[in-house]
């Protein structure tokens, strides 16, 4: 089974704020669609339907660029005692240049949250 891979960078306020506002109006529809009240067809995503969740995609661009120093992160799939554990491994950072460059100042370590 392969797992996914990720870059993963700090986070600024503004934009774990914005990303948990996107998210929380997902979670709204998706509540009314677990419930039967909702169509896929009034998924925000459409676009159209909720003016907010159309703003943020704009509103977070500047955020969601990956910066250089971004780390990669590839989620490892281990299965013990029918428990389902992820756990991440880095991959070394190659900027656009190509050259290897210091994955920046903070830890990080599997099982240390970011």
């Amino acid at each position: 089974m392969k797992a996914d891979e990720y870059r993963v960078w700090p986070a600024s306020d503004v934009a774990v704020d914005g990303e948990r506002e996107q998210w929380a109006i997902f979670a709204r529809w998706n509540e009314r669609y677990e419930a039967g009240t909702a169509g896929p067809e009034t998924h925000p995503g459409h676009g159209g339907i909720d003016a907010r969740y159309d703003e943020l995609p704009l509103l977070l661009a500047p955020f969601r660029q990956v910066p250089c120093n971004a780390r990669w992160l590839v989620g490892e799939l281990r299965f013990d005692a029918g428990a389902r554990r992820v756990a991440p491994r880095r991959r070394p950072c190659l900027c656009d240049d190509g050259n290897r460059r210091r994955r920046g100042p903070w830890p990080m370590r599997p099982g240390v949250p970011l």
